[in-house]
């Protein structure tokens, strides 16, 4: 099976996920059916030691609530990051001087870099 741990978690209210950067609310969720706020149990039937929240990519993406640091998982994470700037500078020479033009590239939050998982 292969996912990516997402980032959020329940661990300080059960069947209340939030984001671990701090954010509380979760404008977006894509939970499987009997996971995350209505937490069915897998390994507990209760759900209560299962507090992070990983997005499986062999179901649809979907997110799916496990135990944090149980041995048997070792799935790779998905990091959130300041927006990347990248930048260059154009230099004109013509008669009446020069000209140097700084022009900002801005990508935004979203966009993966790279990853070390397969995709099917």
């Amino acid at each position: 099976d292969t996912g990516f741990w997402i980032g959020a978690s329940d661990s300080e209210s059960e069947s209340h996920w939030k984001w671990v950067a701090g954010d509380p609310k979760m404008t977006y969720s894509h939970w499987s059916s009997g996971q995350g706020p209505s937490q069915s149990g897998f390994l507990f039937s209760d759900g209560g030691h299962e507090d992070c929240a990983l997005m499986k990519i062999h179901d649809g993406f979907r997110w799916h609530d496990y135990e944090c640091s149980l041995f048997l998982y070792h799935y790779s994470f998905i990091c959130q990051h300041d927006k990347l700037v990248h930048s260059h500078t154009h230099h004109t020479n013509g008669q009446h001087g020069s000209t140097t033009v700084f022009i900002p590239q801005t990508f935004p939050d979203t966009t993966p870099l790279s990853t070390d998982a397969p995709i099917p």
